[in-house]
């Protein structure tokens, strides 16, 4: 083959004179390439007095090792046998916190210069009761009542590899942990910054059951069960003196990682610090932690750099800055990088030192709820992003990297008080490039309003704010008038949702609204919030001729006047001789059960023209009724959303007579409790799916026929594993939905549709297909709990389909993640989310 069309593999190099692929780096035994360094693959465990030497991949003798049988305890080798007890020993299975669960076993913490041990073995088994062995982790639990330092040793007996996680459970600490690990050796030892105080956990593990590849990108996962009856480990926690910080200025420094370093720096005037740590490495993972005291500013991590922010310090004020690592398993010492910069306010004339290919940043303060009108000018194009307090969030870009710009302005409504960044980089710029830019960040506190009372908005910088709380209103209509000032005749506005992102942002799903655009004088602007109200939203009202400084607005909000009918048996309503007011408009509210259809229809006295809308949460018409002129019959027939609600208006000219029929017809299926118990299906000869993410080719209906589903007939399903199965045969996309989209699949039956891990089991007999998810959620513990999976899907010859539940499930139900959909995409007939649950059932029986 001619060498031009060989392609190599990751870490490997052609070699044009042989025609092969050869390693970037030559490693011995025991180790792999990896991003161009060699680091431990675990296939090689030192024992006893010996460490492991990378040169030759062996285990050689080290005179400073405790020998064979013996564990450092305080400084000294002791002898691990029956007179050897630990301080605590592992709790009753099981005892995993992380994973399945278990309560952690507690233990006193130590004083500085006392030392707690703890003492278990790893002994995988079948946890969750799936018929499959599952890792064993042991989890200790202590308290601590503020930051301190640490040293954990975890000595692996009788061929354990051991290693550790210490997870803190403080909120500010967010998904921080550290890992003791050394895959060359059968203990592990590090020391342990703890930021804050707060409940900490210790997990002790055999190294070599950690999937180490998926470390740097998702942090702590199991590739597989390692150890048995007699793999131990013993375990000692000592605290130490914390050393005294080392005094430094903004700058450079470089050094190694290991053992917590820590650094002190003082504002010379108010400024917050951003500090960059960089340390690449396909082993090791750097992190940074800056706090005050017991205040955690930042506590981050992130290969092959990270960096961190401090809140806003005053002059003479000062932070300290750890640099640490989540986990270090290289065998060579591992070369880091800080950068630490003290950072001015957005406000003013500012000069900005260009960065090499990093951001620089500024800062402005607000309280919740304000809104920010921040504005940028120079003779420079820059890049400029507002970031929030906790710097997890964009709250506004202005100008981008690929379109920067010399000026801009935003306006920006904050949900967090405290300091926000605003990151700014110069595309075109060189490192040491000065440039001047002016910024302001002017804070505004919105008018508040509520429902029924007038409010008075004057225009500031163009714009006035109001933010209104919707709670108990439902059909929520905003009036503006009395606009004051010179030729104020016309006013923008809109209605955003205060959503998490704290900007402007329009966004528009339920239990949100959508954006006004449209010039309105003194028209009254509506939403819908059903089925529940979005909480508080801002109203936004500028001058549509341009701002002269004088404008004045009145902003009234309350529940539109209309008629609400609620239907939950097929039924008719009638109201006749209804007088058409002088708005010209009736509007209706019906509820009813969702997939059934709601008619209304209108007759109109004499020449009367009638005309008939169904309105959307944006009080727009979706579908018109306007065929037969004066004096005729009009009728609009809808389906009812997932909702379970339709929005009409009725109209006629002023003093019309009209007379109206509303009827519904009940959707096709109604929910009801069911008396099946679940039964397990699985064996090796149901199971069709064993696997995450995946779909079925197309399961025939062998064992009956005539299944109908919505009133039409199906022979073949679809099943996912992701707790769902569709009718449509022919599906090959994605295994994650969202019940109710437009997109693919439709007729999709959901006893749990999610992110789901499960085997999927079917047995079809004479009367009955059932459908079987064993399994868990997705999850990443602590962070993202995972929870048992344990449901059936059975379809009935009937017609009738059951969602039954077994003793293990414990996965908690969502409403939107339960039901039928039918073959017409966006109809859903919801599940019964209090059935949903261990020991229960639900039928849907065909009406």
């Amino acid at each position: 083959m001619p060498a031009s069309t060989i392609t190599c593999g990751e870490g490997t190099t052609l070699d044009e004179e042989t025609g092969e692929c050869v390693a970037d780096v030559q490693c011995a035994t025991g180790t792999v390439p990896r991003d161009g360094e060699c680091v431990p693959d675990g296939s090689v465990i030192c024992t006893g007095n010996t460490t492991f030497d990378a040169t030759s991949g062996t285990c050689v003798l080290d005179p400073s090792a405790c020998a064979e049988g013996t564990v450092l305890v305080e400084g000294e080798c002791v002898a691990y046998d029956d007179s050897l007890t630990p301080d605590v020993s592992e709790g009753a299975e099981p005892n995993d916190a992380l994973f399945f669960e278990g309560d952690p076993t507690l233990f006193e913490t130590p004083a500085t210069g006392e030392t707690r041990t703890l003492g278990g073995c790893i002994t995988p088994a079948d946890f969750d009761e799936d018929d499959v062995a599952d890792v064993d982790v042991d989890t200790f639990a202590f308290q601590v009542t503020a930051p301190g330092l640490y040293d954990v040793r975890a000595e692996g007996l009788n061929g354990l590899s051991a290693a550790f996680l210490v997870f803190g459970t403080a909120e500010s600490l967010g998904g921080w942990y550290r890992l003791g690990i050394d895959l060359t050796n059968d203990s592990a030892q590090r020391q342990i910054w703890l930021p804050t105080a707060g409940t900490y956990i210790i997990s002790v593990l055999d190294s070599r059951s950690l999937a180490l590849d998926a470390l740097a990108d998702e942090g702590p996962a199991f590739a597989r069960p390692v150890g048995g009856e007699d793999t131990c480990y013993f375990v000692s926690v000592e605290a130490l003196e914390t050393p005294a910080p080392t005094t430094i200025e903004p700058g450079t420094r470089m050094g190694t990682l290991g053992d917590p370093q820590f650094f002190r720096i003082a504002a010379t005037e108010k400024t917050f610090f951003d500090a960059l740590l960089e340390a690449p490495s396909a082993s090791a993972q750097p992190a940074i932690v800056i706090q005050e005291d017991g205040d955690v500013h930042a506590a981050t991590a992130l290969s092959p750099g990270v960096q961190g922010f401090s809140e806003v310090v005053e002059s003479g004020e000062a932070v300290t800055i750890v640099v640490d690592h989540s986990y270090n398993y290289a065998i060579e010492p591992v070369e880091h990088t800080l950068i630490v910069t003290a950072n001015g306010e957005a406000n003013g004339d500012v000069t900005i030192t260009h960065r090499n290919e990093q951001y620089s940043y500024l800062f402005f303060e607000g309280a919740a709820g304000e809104i920010v009108h921040l504005t940028h000018a120079g003779e420079t194009p820059i890049a400029i992003e507002a970031i929030n307090s906790d710097v997890t969030l964009f709250l506004a870009q202005t100008c981008s990297i690929g379109a920067p710009c010399a000026d801009s302005e935003t306006w920006i409504q904050l949900t967090q008080t405290g300091r926000n960044i605003v990151r700014v980089y110069n595309p075109e710029g060189t490192a040491g490039d000065t440039y001047d830019v002016t910024f302001a960040a002017e804070r505004i506190v919105p008018t508040a309003a509520a429902a029924g009372t007038p409010a008075t908005l004057t225009l500031a910088d163009g714009w006035a704010f109001a933010t209104i709380e919707t709670a108990g209103v439902e059909w929520g209509e905003l009036e503006l008038g009395d606009l004051t000032g010179a030729g104020f005749t016309e006013a923008d506005v809109q209605i955003f949702a205060r959503d998490e992102e704290g900007s402007l942002a329009l966004v528009d799903f339920d239990g949100f609204v959508s954006p006004i655009e449209e010039a309105t004088e003194t028209t009254s602007l509506a939403r819908i919030w059903l089925p529940s109200q979005p909480g508080q939203v801002l109203v936004a009202v500028r001058d549509a001729a341009g701002f002269d400084g004088d404008e004045t607005a009145a902003l009234t909000f309350r529940e539109r006047v209309r008629e609400d009918i609620t239907f939950t048996t097929g039924t008719t309503e009638t109201r006749a001789d209804v007088t058409v007011p002088a708005s010209e408009l009736l509007y209706y509210l019906v509820r009813a059960p969702a997939a059934g259809t709601v008619t209304v229809e209108v007759t109109g006295a004499g020449t009367a023209d009638v005309a008939i809308a169904q309105l959307s949460r944006e009080d727009d018409a979706v579908e018109v009724a306007d065929a037969t002129g004066e004096g005729g019959v009009e009728t609009l027939e809808s389906v009812v959303p997932s909702s379970g609600w339709l929005a009409y208006a009725i109209i006629a000219s002023e003093g019309d007579v009209l007379d109206i029929e509303i009827t519904n017809v009940l959707p096709p299926y109604s929910v009801g409790e069911s008396t099946r118990t679940f039964a397990d299906i699985c064996t090796d000869e149901t199971t069709v799916l064993d696997e995450d993410d995946a779909l079925t080719d197309a399961i025939a209906l062998s064992t009956f026929t005539g299944f109908q589903y919505f009133g039409e007939e199906v022979t073949e399903m679809v099943v996912s594993t992701n707790g769902w199965i569709t009718f449509d045969g022919t599906y090959a996309g994605n295994s994650r939905i969202t019940l109710g989209a437009t997109s693919a699949p439709s007729a999709v039956v959901a006893p749990f549709a999610g992110d789901l891990v499960t085997r999927v089991c079917v047995r079809q007999a004479a009367a009955e297909t059932i459908i079987q998810w064993s399994g868990e959620t997705f999850g990443f513990p602590p962070i993202i709990p995972i929870e048992t999976i344990e449901m059936q899907a059975i379809l009935l010859q009937s017609g009738a389909i059951e969602f039954v539940y077994g003793p293990g499930h414990g996965a908690e139900a969502r409403p939107t993640a339960i039901g039928l959909e039918a073959p017409t995409p966006g109809v859903v007939i919801g599940g019964d989310a209090t059935r949903a649950i261990a020991g229960s059932a639900m039928r849907f029986t065909p009406n």
